[in-house]
């Protein structure tokens, strides 16, 4: 078993999956860092630089006393998205149209409630939200009347 800081909370498969843990980390006020655990020996370090290695990209916190909380988000994260992916499956395919180019397109079922890009512009597309708003007007309807209580 591979020797671990305790600062690591998280051990990435590649460095674009350790990168979004420490933008995921840092969005919720925990500073981290993605640090290459392998890069002591030559042949670990190498490896390293392809982006990933054996054991792992080990993404650090800086402050070790947001370990615990780091970790917790984390979990709850992985444990959401699970759900999300349950949920997905069962729900079936989502048929979103693009507000930007007007193009429709179908998703599966498991990225409801994500955001994700228009296959015909790449603008962000919303698929699908818990949160259903039957018409733009009752949208700016509410919107309005928050307004109004602030």
């Amino acid at each position: 078993m591979a020797y671990r800081d305790k600062r690591c909370v998280h051990v990435a498969r590649n460095l674009s999956e350790a990168e979004m843990t420490v933008s995921f980390l840092e969005s919720h006020g925990i500073e981290a860092r993605v640090i290459d655990g392998n890069s002591f020996g030559l042949l670990d370090g190498i490896a390293g630089l392809a982006g990933s290695s054996w054991r792992g990209v080990e993404v650090w916190v800086i402050d070790l006393s947001r370990h615990a909380e780091a970790q917790q988000l984390l979990k709850d994260d992985a444990d959401a998205r699970k759900h999300r992916e349950a949920e997905g499956q069962e729900r079936g395919p989502v048929e979103v149209t693009c507000e930007a180019c007007g193009k429709t397109t179908k998703f599966k079922g498991e990225f409801f409630g994500t955001i994700q890009n228009c296959s015909r512009c790449g603008a962000y597309i919303d698929v699908g939200s818990d949160e259903s708003w039957e018409s733009e007007a009752e949208w700016n309807a509410n919107e309005s009347d928050e307004n109004q209580e602030s």
